[in-house]
């Protein structure tokens, strides 16, 4: 089961229109909240896919430079690791011709 939604951060928030207007650190009230919010459905529903995927793109693309911006991602079914085993190599995720 997926979360509702993901996390409010500066690499969330840079990936939308709100990159120059909203710090998450300085949102202090619900409507900025949820613009970013209902901001991130719309850009997640553009590329089909659920928010908390929508998500794991953009950190993936941050902490692993060597996949491409925009790029699809298949998250292969893993049983229940942390994030770092997930991570390191071979990695659990996969672009087509790239590291598998």
């Amino acid at each position: 089961m997926e979360p509702p939604h993901c996390p409010i951060d500066r690499i969330v928030i840079s990936n939308t229109r709100y990159s120059n207007e909203i710090n998450w650190t300085q949102i202090t009230e619900k409507a900025q909240y949820q613009k970013v919010i209902e901001e991130i459905k719309v850009l997640a529903n553009e590329k089909g896919k659920s928010i908390p995927l929508w998500e794991l793109d953009i950190f993936v693309q941050k902490i692993n430079p060597a996949f491409e911006k925009g790029g699809e991602w298949e998250v292969q079914k893993l049983p229940l690791i942390s994030l770092a085993q997930a991570l390191r190599p071979p990695y659990s995720f996969t672009a087509p011709g790239r590291i598998r």
